[in-house]
């Protein structure tokens, strides 16, 4: 028992005295399969284990596994809007893991933790990197072929998530013998060593010993593929069309589009000739509404640690309903007042801002040139205005179209002329954007140079034909510090939006329910109302 005794304390010396390095080293974990080969050939991932604990299991891998840039074209924002963390969160999460490992990957914000390391994290005295050896780390041939820079030492350049200080167009970056430097973001031949998290006890059954011969192999969990749902034969169309409106790709918010209301018709709303049903709950922040032709629900969000609180509103609709401008006075379109005013004149159940184009409108009477854009509504051309291809001022007046069958499309400022859309049926035309989503891709150019500062936004998108969303994010209080359209793009997207449009922000930005207003306004120019305006978008009647 005293030999016994002595010799792990002999041992604990021992470990004592040696390198940090070495004491704290957690091992190595066998996860994930990428290109390693410089003819593409695959092999299976080698992570540097740097934590377990009840955050999870944080991951860093051995090797520079590719180069790539952090932003190849457009204004870059830093790392939270670049093209790497798209590609990092999407294409390399889809590549790299198979669906049992996608569901051992930690999510945050409805997005897999596969990133970058951060320069603290790379810092820190308990994640194995104790000297700048630790930070060194050789690149893969795939990616020697990709032309990361390579060392004469063989480590690699690589980059961290973490902006520089000191050049707001450039990224920080390990280099030689683990120093760190940066590089502007669109170097392509900078290396990519991406840190990953997974769920709390991945590694409870894991196989093998955690050496660098012999990682840790987890056990994965049996992932069953998705069984279409059985299709009823000669389903009514409506009933179909209600179905699809209702699931489309927004499955994450199921819950709160079905709870709380009275029984619904299979198509998602009330039966005929029953009254309205309206719901309210400020503190909570959830408001509902029903009728035999419209359905909205409308939940607030707030994000403390980001300080962020926006507002977004599900609005289902049938052939009898939709998406139109009203005007103030329609005699005189230049005639302006609050929102809510107009909402009420038309007794909207919901209202929101458009374009403002009549502030551009109102600045050619100062003797300005202003270009004004396409604008249409009720199937009457106001303005329709070629744009300058090198517009470089916000907004850059991309175009968006309403139409009466529930739908709406987004184009590049000069792609079809105000005519052609309202011989293609649209019933209004806005010129604001930038357009944010088309055909369920970001506007990856257009929100990287456009809209990039943090402010009040607003913007409407398009999940199917009769079921909109409308986000409004809030800026300027204490509550809220604002977003840049690359943040409402993600989310529309994320939220399933196939087409997504960027409205007028600041103070234009409102939504009004019922007549009444439910967005707070920042303080701006020493004002904390909504401006005035001489139209609003809006549905439903009251």
């Amino acid at each position: 028992m005293l030999q016994r005794v002595f010799l792990v304390m002999l041992a604990l010396a021992l470990l004592a005295g040696a390198p940090a390095s070495l004491a704290q080293e957690m091992g190595y974990v066998q996860f994930g399969t990428y290109k390693t080969q410089a003819d593409g050939g695959t092999a299976p991932i080698l992570w540097k284990l740097l934590s377990d604990n009840a955050n999870g299991v944080l991951l860093l891998s051995e090797y520079v596994l590719d180069a790539r840039p952090v932003q190849s074209e457009g204004r870059f924002n830093g790392y939270e809007y670049s093209e790497i963390k798209r590609w990092l969160e999407g294409e390399f999460f889809e590549q790299a893991f198979v669906p049992g490992e996608q569901a051992l990957i930690a999510v945050e914000d409805g997005a897999p933790l596969v990133t970058l390391p951060s320069v603290e994290e790379l810092r820190k005295k308990d994640g194995g990197f104790f000297d700048t050896e630790g930070l060194r780390a050789r690149p893969t041939p795939y990616a020697v072929r990709q032309g990361v820079q390579k060392y004469a030492g063989g480590d690699a350049s690589y980059w961290t998530r973490n902006r520089s200080q000191s050049n707001a167009n450039s990224q920080r970056r390990v280099m030689e013998k683990g120093s760190f430097g940066y590089s502007p973001a669109s170097y392509s031949n900078i290396g990519v060593r991406p840190m990953l998290r997974l769920t709390p006890g991945a590694l409870a059954d894991a196989r093998g010993t955690g050496s660098l011969n012999d990682p840790f192999i987890l056990s994965l969990p049996a992932i069953m593929p998705a069984t279409p749902p059985p299709q009823a034969t000669q389903a009514p169309e409506a009933e179909t069309q209600g179905a699809q409106a209702q699931a489309g790709e927004h499955a994450q918010a199921e819950p709160l589009l079905t709870e709380g209301f009275p029984p619904l018709t299979a198509q998602g709303f009330l039966p005929a000739g029953q009254a309205p049903y309206v719901f309210k709950d400020e503190d909570q922040g959830i408001w509902r509404y029903a009728s035999p032709s419209l359905r909205l629900v409308i939940t607030r969000h707030q994000d403390v640690d980001n300080k962020l609180r926006w507002f977004e509103s599900h609005i289902f609709f049938t052939e009898d309903e939709a998406f139109k401008m009203y005007p103030f006075d329609p005699g005189n379109r230049r005639k302006m007042t609050t929102m809510e005013k107009i909402a009420n004149q038309h007794h909207l159940v919901y209202a929101l801002n458009g374009d403002y184009y009549i502030y551009r409108v109102n600045m050619n009477r100062d003797g300005k040139k202003f270009v004004i854009g396409k604008v249409a509504r009720d199937f009457k051309i106001l303005y329709d205005q070629p744009i300058n291809p090198n517009r470089r001022t916000h907004p850059n007046l991309d175009v968006m179209a309403l139409y009466p069958d529930g739908s709406m499309s987004v184009h590049s400022a000069n792609e079809m002329t105000a005519e052609q859309l309202i011989k293609a049926g649209a019933r209004d035309v806005l010129s604001f954007g930038p357009w944010l989503v088309r055909d369920g891709e970001i506007n990856v150019q257009g929100v990287a140079n456009f809209g990039i500062t943090q402010q009040p936004r607003a913007g409407l998108g398009m999940i199917s034909q009769g079921h909109f969303l409308h986000i409004v994010v809030e800026s300027r209080t204490s509550k809220s510090k604002g977003v840049n359209t690359t943040w409402l793009a993600e989310r529309f997207h994320a939220l399933g939006c196939g087409t997504a449009f960027n409205l007028d922000g600041g103070q234009t930005a409102v939504l009004i329910f019922m007549g009444e207003q439910l967005n707070e306004i920042g303080k701006y120019d020493g004002k904390t109302n909504s401006r005035e305006q001489n139209e609003v978008m809006g549905i439903g009647t009251r």
